[in-house]
């Protein structure tokens, strides 16, 4: 009994598919579907020839008139059959064979194309839908269908299913049992709220099953619901279930086994096969992004990488640089090295202009330097380009840069100006009521109306209006018109005329008597002759006025006399000064002594204090007197000193 026991648990181990073909692009003509190739067949036909995209290593094929020939490649296997073959059959050792009958009939030289990929270990993932039950009690008995109750602890159970139409029981004792048939199409998640009330559900005894995978950490299902990872074990109720083994990179692995009641039951440890290669990136280009499947990778260079087998899209970016976009399959065990040159998105773009450099360079509307303009790394595509400068007309171009290129482009300027010349001796000039520049003026201007002046001080400005063309020049001579009065200028006595005359110390060549017309201004006019002392007067002319100066001269020796007098003058006022002075000091002193002597006598205190002070203020200004005395006597004898000198010289013979 206990051998047949044995016996029957090793039976009712055993896996429900091994690994399977699956086709994931149906059999179909290429874009260019005519080819040219010299594969006969036995007949002497041209062959059809199936391009099979597959990651599966070492396929064989079959066929019911044989494959002519087979040619691999990395990811793709080159299968030639004679026109009319109706099937193509897959063969591999850890496979179950597979028989593909095509859509399409085969015709000579015509190229197909297909993809096959695995299935069986990773069928139990495609199209799965995930289905979560939220419990509001924990240690809930779930049944889905006919399969045995899993005790779920947690209060959250999740399984992986398939679409279709399902029926779930919940039961815990003392709460009455829920059943909800489910019609799953899609990821969902479900509340399930128990009562309480009588459960009358009856299990069987439960026994203990150990499962183990390698690799471990592996995801456990049973009967499509998720148990834990690997190692796992744990108490089930006796009956039929159906074990599923998910790990990351690893093909998933289904069996099914049978527990008794009682029975601790360790299954074989489950070895998933692995699904992945391994890549690496060296790209010339140390900066670029690096993409797989649209995630970010790293940067420029990346070592040796696990990635799961099967079809992936790789991408290197870099502002500049055209996008790298391949796609590629990776089988298991392969190694992918990627050697990455990514091609320049940019040129070179040269901008110049004619007749005249240093113009502004806009670049579809935005302003980037002056010519000579250049740039090393423009990116490559259509331009639109505008050169401008003052004076001349703005002229546009469109260029197109090249990768890796250089476009030169010289861009012709239009004058849009004259010259203008303005002569006005000195004189300012102003160039529509803005000072312009002095005497002379010359400029390249916009072609226009312009209001030319000459501006001089004391005098009438002289102003025009003139038009400016295009590529001419304009010569304009300013005169403004003085402003005049006139003074006439004599002198006396009778012998000083032809006297020199000195306007504002510049010598004229008329002299006395004489008219001198003049600028309107003020003036100082100086008179010179060589037997009189020299005069001198100011005068102010207005426009049109007549001034007359008349200078009275005196002689050398008049003038003597004049001095001698003038000083001996000066002399008595400061000597009377100084008397004056004297005279108040000697009576400030008298009344001085006068208080000395009421202090001497005084009967009280306060009367002494007040002829005290008194005396001491007659005192103090009985000496400011002294001392103002003093600078009128130095000036008398300075005043009698002159007056002598005068008159010694007006002694001598």
């Amino acid at each position: 009994m206990r051998r047949l026991l044995i016996f029957v648990l090793l039976a009712g181990i055993g896996f429900l598919a091994g690994a399977e073909f699956k086709v994931t692009g149906e059999l179909e003509k290429e874009g260019f579907s005519y080819v040219k190739n010299n594969v006969r067949d036995t007949d002497g036909e041209y062959c059809a020839r199936i391009q099979v995209n597959s990651d599966i290593r070492n396929l064989r094929f079959d066929s019911n008139r044989k494959p002519v020939k087979i040619e691999k490649e990395l990811g793709k296997y080159y299968v030639y059959l004679s026109p009319g073959e109706r099937s193509l059959t897959f063969l591999h050792a850890e496979f179950a064979e597979f028989e593909y009958e095509f859509p399409l009939s085969l015709d000579a030289n015509t190229a197909y194309v297909m993809t096959v990929v695995k299935s069986g270990y990773g069928s139990a993932d495609e199209g799965l839908v995930t289905i979560t039950f939220e419990l509001n009690e924990r240690d809930v008995y779930i049944t889905k269908d006919d399969n045995p109750p899993l005790l779920n602890k947690q209060g959250s159970a999740q399984y992986r299913l398939t679409p279709g139409t399902y029926t779930f029981r919940f039961n815990k004792q003392g709460f009455q049992e829920e059943e909800q048939e489910l019609q799953i199409t899609q990821d969902e998640l479900i509340n399930i709220n128990l009562q309480q009330g009588e459960n009358s559900m009856k299990l069987k005894l439960p026994g203990i099953t150990i499962i183990n995978s390698e690799p471990s950490a592996a995801e456990v299902y049973l009967n499509d619901q998720k148990m834990g990872i690997t190692p796992w074990q744990d108490e089930l109720i006796a009956g039929d279930y159906k074990l599923t083994i998910k790990a990351k990179m690893h093909y998933t692995k289904e069996l099914e086994f049978t527990l008794a009641e009682g029975q601790t039951l360790e299954l074989p440890a489950v070895e998933l096969l692995a699904k992945f290669g391994y890549y690496s990136v060296n790209c010339d280009q140390s900066n670029a992004d690096i993409y797989l499947d649209g995630i970010f990778e790293g940067k420029g260079n990346i070592s040796r990488q696990k990635i799961e087998s099967g079809s992936h899209l790789f991408e290197a970016k870099l502002d500049y640089y055209h996008d790298h976009k391949e796609e590629f399959l990776i089988s298991d065990g392969d190694e992918r090295d990627f050697d990455i040159v990514l091609k320049p998105a940019f040129g070179r773009l040269e901008i110049s202009s004619t007749p005249v450099s240093e113009a502004d360079v806009y670049i579809n509307g935005e302003y980037v330097g002056k010519t000579p303009y250049k740039d090393d790394k423009r990116l490559s595509g259509q331009y639109t380009v505008r050169v401008e400068k003052e004076l001349y007309t703005g002229a546009e171009e469109t260029v197109v840069v090249y990768d890796e290129t250089l476009m030169q482009k010289t861009i012709l300027l239009t004058q849009d100006f004259g010259t203008l010349i303005i002569e006005a001796e000195d004189s300012e000039i102003f160039l529509d009521d803005v000072l312009a520049g002095k005497n002379k003026y010359q400029a390249n201007l916009k072609a226009g109306n312009y209001k030319v002046e000459a501006k001089k001080d004391r005098h009438r400005s002289d102003s025009r209006n003139i038009y400016l063309g295009t590529g001419t020049m304009e010569q304009v001579k300013l005169s403004p018109e003085p402003i005049m009065g006139s003074v006439t200028v004599m002198s006396n006595p009778a012998a000083s005329k032809g006297a020199a005359i000195w306007i504002n110390d510049e010598k004229e060549k008329n002299t006395t008597p004489a008219v001198l017309p003049l600028l309107i201004g003020d003036y100082m006019i100086k008179v010179h002759h060589p037997d009189f002392l020299e005069q001198t007067k100011s005068v102010s002319l207005r426009e049109g006025s007549q001034e007359k100066l008349v200078f009275e001269l005196e002689t050398y020796q008049g003038s003597m006399l004049a001095s001698r007098d003038k000083w001996r003058r000066q002399g008595w006022i400061g000597a009377g000064t100084t008397i004056l002075a004297v005279g108040a000091a000697m009576f400030f002193n008298s009344q001085g002594d006068g208080f000395a002597d009421d202090y001497a006598n005084s009967g009280s205190t306060a009367e002494a204090n007040n002829a005290w002070d008194d005396m001491e203020s007659n005192y103090n200004t009985r000496d400011t007197c002294y001392y103002i005395s003093v600078v009128p006597a130095v000036y008398t004898i300075y005043s009698w000193i002159k007056a002598g000198q005068y008159n010694t010289k007006l002694n001598q013979p």
